[in-house]
């Protein structure tokens, strides 16, 4: 019996990682679990940090460093020039590589992937991982909207994470109907830990709940807003923050926590390895999603938001903006409450409400939990990419 050739599947990126995180790492899985060889374009991290890419993935995935001449230059200066040289790399190498599909992931990728492989007329799909032309640190927007004008009716598919942002490519750029997927974690169960109780307690913080803001501890997740809303949460209620945080950043907000006297209700937490999170989400009581609306990105971000998700599947009724998609799905499903995220009094609110009731905590921690197992996990949502990416190669 003939062996079929296994088909190869190219992943560009414009960045360059010492981890892969979030959608981007969970595409290259799905593909390589699925049993495609996946080579993988991005920029090699700077200033000789180490990466820790390979670790990460399965053994029939290459990671391709693309080099840039330009990187000579100091990080923030031609970022323009780098970009451009970058572009043309990909699209060097994508006309002479021999893919069976291609994924780009945001415009700076989608764009050069494109044209590298019309000639040759390959499939490309378009993972659209943020609005990337609203986000707010995005050098150039009117441009970016000019390249997604052109790509959006042309790629032979297009993949974003939340319905409202499918929408609005429709609207905006005239797109073909994009799949709409979430940014949901892998299915797991989570079993109640006492993991944050405990460090609490050795710090001399002795609250029964904890409410906890999992992520990056930067401005634009109104950290600030949360440990003034901390001043009104009940008394056996500490706010836990646990992620990475810019060193002038930390000192700007212990210097707040220590002005509000909220040192016994206030933890700041370092970032843990993505394995040990579930230990502490699992002995949180409430989940906080509060970031502000810097942009369409943000605003639109119901279905992109690993986070809330993340605290769903470990069965944590949350407290989230009342940006579009999170109150149908929020208080739509019974699983937390939503708020103005730049109101620390409603967020204080929510956040006593969901843990006054321990039997209708407990309620909507179950909600939480079986939302998760029978919808919001990525064995459902990345299903269908593959699937797709399947009818695009059958296709060819």
């Amino acid at each position: 019996m003939e062996t079929r050739p296994t088909k190869r599947v190219g992943v560009y990126h414009y960045s360059g990682f010492t981890h892969l995180r979030g959608g981007t790492l969970k595409t290259i899985r799905l593909l390589a679990d699925a049993g495609y060889d996946v080579t993988v374009s991005l920029l090699p991290p700077r200033d000789g940090a180490p990466s820790h890419i390979e670790e990460q993935l399965p053994p029939n995935v290459t990671v391709r460093r693309v080099r840039l001449w330009t990187r000579v230059l100091p990080r923030f200066r031609g970022t323009s020039v780098k970009l451009l040289e970058l572009m043309v790399r990909h699209v060097w190498h994508a006309w002479r590589s021999v893919f069976d599909l291609y994924v780009a992931i945001d415009p700076p990728a989608a764009l050069p992937v494109f044209l590298g492989t019309r000639f040759r007329r390959r499939k490309v799909v378009y993972l659209a991982l943020e609005l990337f032309a609203e986000m707010p640190w995005v050098k150039g927007r009117p441009l970016w909207r000019l390249v997604d004008r052109y790509l959006c009716p042309r790629v032979d598919a297009i993949v974003t994470m939340d319905a409202y942002r499918a929408q609005h490519m429709v609207q905006q750029y005239k797109s073909r109907p994009p799949l709409t997927i979430r940014n949901t974690p892998p299915s797991r169960n989570v079993e109640r830990t006492r993991r944050l109780n405990e460090i609490l307690k050795s710090r001399g913080i002795d609250a029964e709940k904890i409410a906890l803001c999992l992520g990056n501890i930067e401005p634009g997740r109104n950290i600030e807003t949360l440990i003034e809303a901390a001043q009104a949460f009940q008394q056996n209620v500490a706010l836990v923050f646990m992620g990475w945080c810019e060193k002038d950043y930390f000192e700007k907000i212990t210097v707040q926590i220590a002005n509000l006297h909220l040192q016994h209700r206030v933890f700041i937490h370092p970032s843990v390895p993505p394995d040990e999170v579930w230990d502490f989400l699992g002995s949180a009581h409430v989940g906080l999603l509060v970031y502000r609306n810097l942009s369409l990105n943000y605003y639109y971000s119901a279905g992109a938001s690993l986070r809330l998700y993340e605290y769903l599947m470990a069965g944590l009724p949350v407290v989230a903006p009342d940006f579009p998609g999170f109150p149908e799905l929020v208080e739509g499903e019974g699983l937390g409450a939503c708020v103005d995220p730049d109101d620390p009094l409603a967020i204080a609110e929510a956040v006593n409400t969901l843990v006054a009731d321990e039997a209708e905590w407990n309620a909507m921690r179950n909600r939480a939990a079986e939302a998760a197992k029978d919808r919001y996990n990525w064995e459902i949502d990345g299903g269908k990419l593959l699937r797709l990416c399947e009818n695009l190669m059958a296709n060819r």
